[in-house]
């Protein structure tokens, strides 16, 4: 079986795509390594990659040759950007 480490702010979908190249085996990922699909990973921590027949060969492939780690956890840092107090404001993001 193989394993990957994780990066900051890394989710086990994104695992999936970057492994697998689509999110279906999510789950499988989850339950081999004792975790819910919403679980945070910290960084340096290594997921088992259970075998899956589904794997799109191509989307993964592209991931590795190109050395794409998707990382697409929000993080405090980024949630702080979105902070608003007046909701109005949000308007002005599409005029």
């Amino acid at each position: 079986m193989n394993s990957t480490p994780i990066i900051q702010g890394q989710t086990l979908f994104d695992i999936a795509i970057q492994e697998y190249g689509t999110p279906l085996p999510v789950l499988l990922i989850a339950l081999e390594n004792g975790l819910a699909v919403t679980d945070e990973l910290e960084p340096g921590q290594t997921i088992l990659l259970p075998d899956y027949d589904g794997k799109k060969v191509d989307i993964a492939g592209y991931y590795s040759k190109k050395s794409i780690w998707p990382s697409t956890a929000l993080t405090d840092a980024i949630d702080d950007l979105f902070i608003n107090d007046d909701p109005c404001d949000y308007c002005k993001c599409f005029t």
